[in-house]
């Protein structure tokens, strides 16, 4: 995580806006958009950091405010079921079989969290952008509130650069 130190000028006519960070998923989804809402505050904004309640205490660790989402797809992570695939791959018909009736899962399990992040930005509706991965597509909740998305590529490949481009 970065380093905390005094705020840092916004600079000439700029102020401050409030952020909106969607996150979810595990740590290695969440803990980016942490650090990212630490920098943006550094900076003279207000992130408001929404993803599951277990990163709660590290949001307040940092001094972000947050927003509890549902956990969404991570409760299948310590499932039987779940824990073959991640031991076992995907190879051979069976895994084909086994990772689309999980993809058919999460899907359904998306519905939460963004129904949770669509209902924190009606409530902070000074919002001035919502920041997600690709992997969380809440750019329609930056459509309803008419502000900028703005999509974080967290793997290269997500979203193509001269640097990365698409496989």
């Amino acid at each position: 995580m970065p380093n905390e130190s005094a705020p840092e000028s916004l600079g000439v006519g700029a102020r401050p806006r409030k952020v909106l960070l969607a996150a979810c998923g595990t740590r290695g989804d969440v803990q980016p958009f942490l650090a990212l809402a630490v920098a943006l505050r550094r900076h003279g904004h207000q992130p408001l950091l929404a993803a599951p309640s277990a990163y709660a205490p590290e949001a307040a660790a940092y001094g972000v405010d947050f927003a509890a989402i549902d956990d969404g797809p991570t409760r299948i992570l310590d499932e039987t079921a779940t824990l073959r695939i991640i031991d076992g791959g995907l190879m051979g018909v069976r895994g084909k079989i086994a990772a689309a009736r999980t993809v058919a899962r999460l899907k359904h399990l998306m519905i939460a969290p963004l129904r949770d992040v669509a209902a924190i930005a009606h409530d902070h509706a000074d919002v001035a952008a919502v920041v997600h991965s690709a992997a969380f597509p809440v750019q329609h909740v930056a459509d309803i509130l008419g502000v900028p998305a703005v999509v974080v590529a967290l793997q290269p490949g997500w979203i193509p650069t001269t640097r990365s481009p698409a496989r």
